[in-house]
């Protein structure tokens, strides 16, 4: 009938038997196909508060795994012989550090809950070869009485003698309570899955700390933390009781600082971003609390040194904070000299430390900013018309002025009959448009923005944007684009709406009398109108920007499929959203098959304008 079935369990194809990339391994549903060995009056009896999950694809899906705390700072716990293979997904798929442990928590009460800590045994209930986690309070949902959701990489949980992922004969998890009292925290639907696909904006990796042969880190106050983490399973934490403590990490592969993956020059004011965090950040000392070297090795860098914790942008406890620098305040002399497209050297020094102070730093890249010039905003600026037109505020708010109080609005010059009227704005000095005002070129593949609004859109034929672009504002030298009904808002199909117009600088049409003009020597604007209209059919221009060549705006998600020639397997899980504003998307953890008949791969997104629709 070619409707495409899948197995509701399996998510494998009925008929065609493509496993898809929705892959996933049981290891415990808490039904009464395991017996869980428990203490302090633990069970796996259906609970009356029906703090059960019903997702799970086999059982009865009615029970949960119920830890009672029965009093403050006890434990309670719960084992099980379940033998696993966690090296591989049930179609071969090598299982990697990378991919999750999933299960959900529902507790009574989260003021007395200090942790809950899963255990896997390759050694029977002794537990004397394991792989251990734990998941601490502030990880848990806010409130009594919630579900929390848990993902835990593979690669976070930490070995006890000498495990082996793919023996696994027993699981074992305990809940613990604090000082301040009993809780009850019940365990259900724990499996195995594939890391969804991980969407980022453009950048490029320095460090995530992981156990890459790419990252060589030294010094004698650092080591690698896994239950810290910003990014993936680990970081690197800095501790020196009485003194200041480093990290100095070698890249084996140098990173290019100097041009992005499409070629574009890196700018000044694109940035290096770090991720730090402290459990206690009174016991660092506030003068110069991190010095950041930037270089090729320890004898050519360059200097960031933040003055302050305030200054750094550490502010509180417990927390990851994102640190953000401009490319051009790693500026201060060090050593040598630097060459930006083979960066393979950073360094970390702390102040003094006191002791039980601890400074983490994770999950370290480059990024890049939106460059944003202001060109014309209508406002405080003075627009000569010629036939019909006015600077015009919006009270009602019906969406004219995008940015400030004025826009400028044209009509006809002569109602009935097609003619242009048109608004210069010439600047006290000419423009730059081939740089920024931050730093760095601004190419030809960057983008003219402006608002328009348009009334009774059958009268109107078409509006340019000009740019004098010989200092002289005669425009007898200048840059010219026409914006045709079809690029109008609904084109053209519905009135009283407006859009964001986006067109490149090399897509407008250069018109050329003494030949010597160029983006760099903007005299003027003109907005100009083509129409029959009265007022009432008239065009409405503001907010003329230069912005960077962008990408897509919004908030996304993604997920892909994989294909038989024509037919499709299920989808795998969606991404975690990624909220971008004029950005690339990269995406990694992309999933393969193991199916020799697969042909493709197709990737779908959703967000940004049509936030319900995956296309």
């Amino acid at each position: 009938d070619g409707i495409i079935r899948y197995d509701a369990n399996t998510a494998v194809g009925m008929k065609t038997g493509i496993v898809g990339p929705f892959a996933r391994k049981k290891i415990a549903f808490f039904e009464d196909d395991e017996t869980w060995t428990t203490t302090n009056g633990c069970s796996t009896t259906a609970s009356a508060c029906g703090a059960f999950r019903p997702e799970e694809w086999t059982g009865k899906s009615i029970t949960s795994l119920r830890l009672n705390c029965s009093a403050a700072s006890t434990r309670a716990s719960a084992s099980c012989t379940i033998p696993l293979d966690l090296s591989t997904f049930s179609d071969g798929k090598a299982v990697t550090d990378n991919d999750f442990i999933s299960f959900y928590t529902y507790h009574t009460n989260r003021t007395n809950l200090s942790a809950v800590r899963v255990h896997f045994s390759t050694k029977g209930v002794d537990f004397s070869n394991s792989y251990t986690a734990y998941v601490d309070q502030e990880l848990f949902s806010d409130g009594d009485f919630e579900w929390t959701k848990f993902n835990l990489r593979r690669g976070s949980f930490e070995s006890v003698g000498t495990p082996d992922w793919s023996k696994v004969s027993a699981v074992r998890i305990v809940a613990e309570s604090n000082t301040a009292g009993p809780t009850v925290v019940h365990v259900d639907y724990m499996y195995l899955k594939p890391t969804p696909i991980v969407p980022k904006e453009q950048r490029r990796t320095l460090f995530n700390c992981e156990s890459s042969t790419n990252e060589t880190w030294t010094g004698s106050y650092q080591s690698f933390d896994y239950k810290q983490q910003h990014e993936g399973v680990r970081s690197v934490k800095m501790a020196r009781a009485g003194g200041a403590a480093g990290a100095s990490l070698s890249l084996a592969t140098p990173v290019n600082l100097d041009t992005w993956a499409d070629g574009v020059s890196i700018s000044t004011s694109d940035e290096l971003v770090f991720h730090v965090r402290a459990n206690d950040k009174s016991k660092i000392t506030d003068t110069n609390p991190l010095l950041l070297k930037v270089g090729n090795n320890a004898s050519n860098y360059l200097v960031r040194t933040f003055d302050t914790l305030a200054d750094l942008g550490l502010t509180g406890n417990n927390q990851w904070f994102e640190i953000r620098v401009p490319k051009g305040r790693i500026s201060a002399e060090g050593a040598g000299t630097v060459d930006w497209a083979t960066i393979d050297y950073i360094d970390f020094t702390t102040s003094s430390l006191t002791s039980g102070g601890y400074l983490w730093i994770d999950d370290c890249y480059f990024e890049q900013t939106v460059q944003v010039t202001q060109i014309a905003s209508f406002d405080d600026e003075t627009w000569t018309i010629t036939g019909n037109g006015a600077l015009v505020k919006d009270p009602h708010g019906k969406g004219w002025v995008t940015e400030g109080q004025w826009a400028l609005k044209l009509w006809a010059n002569k109602a009935g009959t097609f003619t242009e009227s048109y608004g210069i704005y010439t600047p006290v000095s000419p423009l730059d448009l081939t740089a920024w005002d931050t730093g760095g070129a601004s190419t030809t593949d960057d983008e003219i923005t402006f608002s328009l609004y348009h009334n009774g859109a059958a009268k109107i034929d078409y509006a340019e944007l000009w740019f004098d672009n010989n200092s002289l504002a005669t425009f007898v030298d200048a840059y010219k684009y026409r914006i045709t009904k079809n690029m109008f808002a609904f084109a053209g199909a519905k009135n009283d709406v407006g859009k964001e117009i986006r067109i490149k600088k090399s897509a407008f049409d250069e018109i050329k009398s003494a030949g010597t003009g160029s983006w760099s020597t903007i005299g003027a604007i003109k907005c100009l109108v083509y129409c029959k209209g009265s007022k009432t059919n008239a065009v409405t221009f503001d907010n003329i920007q230069l912005r960077r060549k962008v990408g897509v705006t919004g908030r996304y998600y993604y997920k892909c499929i994989f294909k038989v020639g024509d037919v499709c397997s299920a989808a795998s899980e969606e991404s975690d959203h990624i909220d971008v504003k004029t950005s690339k998307v990269l995406l990694s953890q992309l999933p393969t098959s193991q199916d020799s008949r697969v042909t493709s791969r197709e990737i779908y997104r959703k967000g940004g304008a049509y936030p319900d629709d995956w296309g």
